[in-house]
């Protein structure tokens, strides 16, 4: 399993984190090549929906093209209703898409579950000993909740822009060569400010998950040994540690939110 194994704190070279990317990327289609079918009938549904949708703002030109030199209802009516028609055909088509990757996605997640806590059972003490108890939950919990809401709405996202931008790019081609000047012309600047986010985002959610260890594994131990601090009367120290350690956390999730939505 993936998961089961002492994550690397940053002193892997880049060659070793090539190395882990590919194995995760490669265990990761394990799983998903069972419904191998599934995912096609996806990705024929990403494009179909795309496609409805794209006609749309074609339909509304040739709307307002029949309203120039006089009103003509007839081809207004048959514009327009053809309009609503795409749109509202792409919309289910987007639902049934969602519908199918949630499906997929938590079957996946199961799987990666089960798989995990069998392999828990598996490995050495030592294993548990080099370990923190709250990296461990994280990983059973928080990570593989991170992976079912990539596979169902994330992995959705990228494919519609990816196609989106190629079938709009084909379009203005046919449409408006000008458009395409422009359009090439602001592309390496989104793809610069992209890479750039995207190297941001990713270290701020690294800080998010190591965070969220800690909390995990402090809140473990203290609530453990709750009888030893109550003792020791011991509970003000213990409480104002754990408001640190969640703040830290706090803090850590909102920035790794807020440059994922910036």
């Amino acid at each position: 399993m993936m998961y089961a194994g002492k994550q690397g704190r940053g002193r892997n070279d880049g060659s070793q984190r090539a190395k882990n990317k590919k194995y995760v990327i490669r265990r990761l289609w394990d799983y998903l090549y069972v419904y191998k079918g599934r995912l096609f009938a996806a990705f024929v549904l990403t494009i179909v929906a795309n496609l409805l949708s794209l006609v749309g703002p074609y339909l509304t030109g040739r709307t307002i093209s029949a309203m120039e030199d006089g009103v003509d209802f007839e081809r207004v009516f048959l514009f327009a209703g053809l309009m609503i028609g795409f749109y509202l055909l792409s919309s289910l088509l987007s639902y049934i898409l969602a519908i199918s990757m949630v499906k997929i996605s938590k079957r996946v997640v199961y799987k990666m579950r089960q798989d995990l806590f069998e392999k828990l059972n598996r490995v050495p003490v030592s294993y548990f000993d080099n370990n923190q108890t709250g990296d461990i939950i994280s990983k059973m919990s928080y990570d593989i909740d991170t992976i079912n809401t990539s596979l169902a709405t994330d992995v959705i996202s990228i494919t519609t822009s990816l196609i989106t931008v190629i079938i709009s790019f084909v379009m203005m081609i046919i449409m408006s060569p000008v458009l395409v000047l422009v359009f090439l012309v602001t592309l390496p600047m989104s793809i610069i400010l992209t890479r750039v986010l995207s190297r941001i985002v990713k270290r701020k959610y690294r800080l998010r998950n190591q965070k969220l260890g800690e909390l995990n594994g402090f809140a473990e131990e203290m609530i453990t040994g709750q009888r030893t601090i109550q003792s020791y009367v011991q509970e003000e120290s213990v409480l104002e540690k754990f408001d640190a350690i969640n703040k830290e956390a706090s803090e850590a999730a909102y920035e790794a939110g807020y440059y994922a939505t910036t």
